[in-house]
């Protein structure tokens, strides 16, 4: 299909990608003006009427189905005799590519997309239909947070005969239950449950549960093999979710939760509990009051102040009385101790929240050093939210101590895109038939290297090398196009080479690596002053003058000399010039001229040219 095809009410401006189905097109509603993704079945499938059946059988699972985080079916068809239908097109990002380009996600983050995925699992479920596939890249996440569950391609309508027959597997290795692995024909809504576990443990840990080299060896894993528990590689998950996971992921599906709606709730009381701030201070408080022997509240006791006018002691000072004296201070003292430490557990620390982000800071740090440039960012995620609610909720020093970090992460994130944009490109001219291209990568590159010369920037170091990588393609061009643009044959061209110059200097002058390149635009500076002020000279003069005045005409002699790389001949022409400073060995011919005009520009024009040929 090409751009402007009409199908119906939709018009086809693009194809978006094709896979072993069919090929999916961006095209727009003619009515609404909204944007769809249509899929039109490939022509090599027309003659197979099962694959036929199985691309008609998404579009009907697709009607069942409106829910907020579902892809929903806009329209369905043929066209020119090829099954097609058209859904909401979904502006976002695919969890996969989330996945690949930061590593992995913070636990609470995925549990926030996890909810939604398993609200649309319900409403699936509900209508009696397992999807079978669950995967990241089957999860798109819109601008706006919201997940949508996408690709019914193998979906399977409980309530109608399967397509797939007995004993048959279907699904993405990866991701399959065991009953999947085992091609069990009775699976019921559970085997998407196992999927998402292995899911949010593949977003929380960075990686899957079961890793393997085949997927005959993926499919015996998770027949046999014991998942490994997420907190091995994430130890700071709550053991609440920790758990969770762990029971979506085992074998026998009557051990997993009973249906989606289930884990979802678990989800939000885990998320709950945190956003409460439940403190392990206060449950440390909770185990010694417990602990708290009846000898110790006896002793408390006997410290409080007693009702009613005080009495003179009728005994006399035993020993036994000095004992329990003795004992009362003693177990007064532990009390007081135990009560000295609770408060310093439960009592806030105001720095404390500042503390933990600028450790997580500084951890993200040494691994994007030592190249763990995943795991630094996965790790600068989560500074980034404990920064952002410091700044958000304090205008003190910490405030700006949260944004400077900030502004180290950004400065970080930035650079790590300059750098990949940057991979296999050896010159300028590279770069730009890269930007040519209008990809989502080229249009944040034009983003990212403006914004990196911005003043905030000037002090991050993570600034300072992007702004270096950037410079090392970069300059090279702009001192070959200032050599151009500086000719003296094209003097209409000398304010774009003062111009570039001046970028130069603005953005690489400080960086001692250019040094040498400063030099030689400070050189080139000169040059371009020196002939400015002779083609003002000559603006300004008759034109019979030029032929007749013979040290002009050794002027331009001179400078054609240069053009032809001739320097001795050049050189030889503007000594004469500069000879004539102190008014001696003039020509005879050039006398009555020398007296006649004032000819200092031209003297100061040679001096100036005899110094930028001096090593030449």
């Amino acid at each position: 299909m090409h751009a402007g095809l009409q199908i119906g009410p939709l018009t086809i401006e693009k194809e978006l990608g094709s896979g072993a189905m069919g090929t999916v097109y961006l095209a727009r509603h003619t009515d609404t003006g909204a944007k769809v993704a249509v899929k039109v079945m490939l022509a090599g499938l027309g003659t197979n009427p099962k694959a036929q059946a199985r691309f008609e059988r998404e579009a009907d699972v697709l009607k069942q189905l409106r829910h907020p985080n579902v892809v929903r079916l806009v329209a369905s068809g043929r066209y020119q005799g090829k099954p097609f239908y058209a859904m909401e097109f979904i502006e976002g990002e695919s969890l996969d590519k989330i996945l690949e380009r930061r590593g992995k996600l913070s636990w609470q983050e995925t549990a926030e997309i996890a909810k939604q995925v398993c609200a649309a699992l319900q409403h699936v479920h509900d209508k009696g239909i397992l999807h079978r596939d669950l995967k990241p890249s089957n999860i798109m996440v819109t601008r706006d947070g919201v997940a949508k569950l996408t690709d019914f391609g193998i979906a399977k309508d409980l309530d109608r005969t399967a397509l797939t027959s007995a004993n048959y597997t279907v699904g993405t290795a990866a991701y399959m239950s065991p009953e999947q692995c085992r091609g069990e024909s009775d699976i019921d809504h559970r085997t998407d449950l196992y999927s998402l576990g292995v899911m949010l443990f593949e977003l929380i840990a960075g990686r899957r549960p079961f890793e393997a080299d085949s997927p005959v060896q993926m499919l015996m894993k998770h027949l046999k093999a014991k998942p490994p528990r997420l907190r091995e590689f994430v130890p700071d998950v709550p053991p609440e979710l920790d758990t969770l996971i762990d029971q979506l992921l085992e074998k026998k599906r009557e051990h997993r939760p009973k249906d989606a709606r289930t884990v979802a709730q678990t989800l939000e009381k885990i998320l709950q509990d945190y956003k409460e701030g439940k403190s392990l201070a206060a449950d440390a408080a909770k185990e010694v009051k417990a602990s708290s022997t009846e000898e110790d509240k006896t002793a408390a006791r006997a410290l409080l102040p007693t009702a009613g006018p005080r009495r003179p002691p009728k005994r006399r000072w035993t020993r036994k009385h000095k004992e329990k004296l003795f004992l009362a201070i003693g177990l007064s003292a532990m009390f007081l101790f135990i009560m000295g430490i609770l408060i310093y557990v439960i009592w806030p620390d105001p720095e404390k929240a500042l503390r933990e982000a600028i450790a997580l800071y500084e951890a993200g740090e040494e691994a994007y050093k030592a190249g763990k440039v995943r795991e630094a960012l996965g790790t600068w995620y989560d500074a980034t939210r404990k920064f952002e609610l410091i700044a958000a909720n304090h205008k003190d020093q910490r405030a700006e101590k949260a944004l400077d970090y900030l502004k180290r992460i950004h400065a970080a994130t930035m650079l790590n895109r300059i750098t990949n944009f940057l991979e296999g490109k050896d010159t300028w001219e590279a770069v730009q038939q890269a930007l040519a291209a209008q990809s989502n990568q080229s249009t944040q590159f034009r983003k990212d290297s403006e914004r990196i010369w911005e003043p905030e920037f000037d002090h991050v170091d993570f600034a300072q090398q992007a702004r270096l990588s950037l410079g090392k393609l970069e300059v090279p061009w702009l001192m070959g196009e200032i050599n151009k643009l500086a000719s003296v044959q094209e003097p209409k061209t000398w304010k774009q080479a003062r111009e570039k110059m001046d970028y130069f200097l603005r953005r690489y002058g400080m960086f001692q690596e250019f040094a040498d390149k400063k030099l030689e635009l400070e050189k080139i500076r000169l040059r371009l002053e020196a002939h400015q002020f002779a083609l003002d000279w000559l603006r300004r003069s008759q034109p019979r003058e030029l032929h007749s005045h013979p040290v002009i005409e050794t002027a331009l002699q001179a400078l054609e000399c240069e053009q032809i790389n001739d320097y001795s001949g050049a050189k030889h022409r503007w000594e004469m010039i500069a000879s004539l400073r102190d008014g001696k060995n003039v020509p005879e011919d050039w006398q009555r001229y020398v007296q006649a005009t004032d000819l200092q520009g031209w003297i100061l024009l040679a001096q100036a040219k005899l110094e930028n040929l001096k090593n030449k």
